[in-house]
C-alpha cells in the first residue's frame, strides 16, 4: 500500500489581528501551526497536508462564534452550521469544508487586510512509493480577488511550450 503526503508551507504569516475568532480556530484545526507572539503572527504549514476533517469540541466553536467583531465570513458560515446540525449531545463537532476551501477563507482575511496583499502557499505531492502520480508539487497565489494555481507538471507543459521539437528554446515563443 502507498501512502500519499501533501506537505506544504503557507507564506507569509497571517497577521493574527487580521483573522476572525472563527477564523482562527478552522485554520488551526486544518493546518499545524506556530505562533510568533512578538510579531503577532499565525505561521502556517502541515507536515503530511492539509487536515480537510478537522474536529473541535462543542465549546470551541460556541466561544469563536460568540466574538462579534463586525467581520463575518465563511468561517462564521461553516461553524454556524456545523452547529445547528450537531446532536446536542455531541461534545465534538467535524464543521463540513466541502463547501469552502482554505483557500477561501484566506481570502476573505486578504480582502479585509490593511497590510497582507496575498499568501503564497508551496505544496509538495510525495509517496511512499515511486509512482508517477505521487510525486511533484504545486504552488498557489491567494489574492484579494484571484487564486492562481499550477501543478509542476502544468508548469512544466509551459516552458515546453518555448521548446521547439529538437529541444532547444524557441526565441520567438512568448
Amino acid at each position: 500500500m502507498a501512502d500519499y503526503y501533501n506537505p506544504c508551507v503557507l507564506s507569509p504569516a497571517i497577521p493574527m489581528a487580521d483573522m476572525t475568532a472563527c477564523e482562527r480556530l478552522l485554520l488551526t484545526g486544518m493546518f499545524e501551526h506556530d505562533a510568533d507572539d512578538e510579531a503577532e503572527t499565525l505561521a502556517l504549514y502541515s507536515s503530511t497536508g492539509v487536515n480537510e476533517m478537522p474536529e473541535f469540541e462543542r465549546d470551541e466553536i460556541e466561544t469563536a462564534l460568540s466574538v462579534e467583531d463586525g467581520r463575518d465570513g465563511n468561517a462564521r458560515r461553516i461553524l454556524q452550521e456545523a452547529l445547528d446540525a450537531a446532536d446536542d449531545g455531541s461534545p465534538f463537532i467535524s464543521p463540513d469544508l466541502s463547501t469552502t476551501s482554505y483557500e477561501e477563507l484566506l481570502q476573505d482575511i486578504i480582502r479585509r487586510s490593511a497590510d497582507l496583499n496575498y499568501v503564497m502557499v508551496e505544496m509538495s505531492f510525495v509517496c511512499s512509493k515511486m509512482r508517477a502520480d505521487g510525486f511533484g508539487g504545486m504552488a498557489i497565489l491567494i489574492t484579494a480577488d484571484r487564486i492562481l494555481a499550477k501543478t509542476t507538471s502544468e508548469l512544466l507543459q509551459d516552458f515546453l511550450k518555448e521548446v521547439d521539437p529538437q529541444g532547444q528554446f524557441d526565441e520567438t515563443a512568448p
